[in-house]
């Protein structure tokens, strides 16, 4: 019997010793994403900036997506990149942006940067929400020229733009919430 419970005790103690190992390396990994970001605010365009003009094909639209088409209603910019598509920001990104069409009145645009076809996939596995009954326009970014002329390192990032098309504010998808939101934050203009 005495045996039964040492072996037992040191089931449990090992269970807790993995798990803890497991906790430690996700808030681990938290740490680092939330580092990073803070790292890009002080690269980022200031609010009330002009966004910088931009052009790009829109996936299964023969119009393409331009900088002077969002004027006149707010808008928001969501970069992604099929490359980091693992991270844990990309989790709960299509709930996010489905919530965010309804805030932003279906004005809601993905930037992908990435090839047509790695920006499909990446459309397809995250489900980005059909919403007003049309799916969310997807514009390739193949280059990243966009992504770098809103100095947009890393991906996810959110920009929303005002009804003149300027910055309002940048942000991303908060990780392990139970409602999936984007939190925006507004730079401080320089």
């Amino acid at each position: 019997m005495y045996s039964y419970s040492e072996f037992l005790l040191a089931l449990t103690v090992g269970l807790q010793a993995i798990l803890l190992k497991q906790s430690l390396s996700r808030i681990t990994t938290l740490k680092r994403i939330y580092a990073d970001a803070d790292a890009d605010d002080g690269r980022l365009l200031p609010a009330g900036k002009r966004a910088p003009s931009f052009s790009a094909p829109v996936l299964d639209d023969e119009r393409p997506l331009h900088l002077d088409a969002l004027k006149g209603h707010e808008a928001l910019l969501m970069f992604v990149s099929p490359e980091a598509a693992a991270s844990a920001f990309y989790s709960h990104l299509a709930t996010a942006l489905h919530a965010l069409c309804h805030r932003y009145d279906g004005h809601v645009y993905v930037i992908c940067s990435g090839t047509e076809q790695s920006c499909r996939e990446l459309a397809r596995t995250q489900r980005f929400a059909k919403v007003f009954r049309r799916p969310l326009p997807v514009a390739l970014d193949i280059d990243g020229g966009i992504a770098r002329s809103f100095r947009i390192t890393r991906t996810p990032k959110a920009v929303s733009l005002d009804d003149t098309g300027a910055v309002v504010r940048y942000g991303e998808p908060r990780v392990g919430r139970i409602t999936s939101e984007i939190v925006l934050h507004t730079q401080a203009p320089r």
